[in-house]
């Protein structure tokens, strides 16, 4: 897995940029790391429904990154393999391989007629 190093600053433009879900799916890590990371370093984070308010157009306010901080400038991060986000899951696996099974003599229509349950 790659790392890459991000400055305070372009780690607050990733955050202003993105939803946290999008930054923990790009980076190997968990959503508590993020925000000790975050906090540690003080960078402000969006409001709840922030991401909600762009959506439908709505006012917002955006934290400026306050420019007194002492702590350390910058962060290594590892970025998730790309091959890991598209995984499937055991379950998925398995009715693929079974669906694409030339061996099975399974043959079913597209629409099921008279399933066992039925809605009165």
């Amino acid at each position: 897995m790659e790392k890459i190093i991000l400055t305070r600053k372009e780690l607050y433009d990733l955050v202003w940029s993105k939803p946290v879900a999008a930054l923990l799916r790009k980076f190997d890590i968990k959503n508590s790391e993020l925000r000790k990371i975050l906090n540690e370093m003080d960078i402000p984070t969006p409001e709840m429904g922030h991401w909600q308010r762009i959506q439908y157009g709505k006012s917002l306010e955006i934290k400026l990154l306050p420019n007194d901080f002492l702590g350390r400038d910058n962060i290594t991060l590892t970025l998730r393999d790309i091959d890991s986000l598209f995984n499937k899951s055991p379950q998925k696996t398995l009715k693929e391989s079974i669906i694409n099974s030339t061996k099975l003599p399974l043959k079913a229509g597209r629409k099921l007629f008279k399933p066992d349950w039925v809605r009165f």
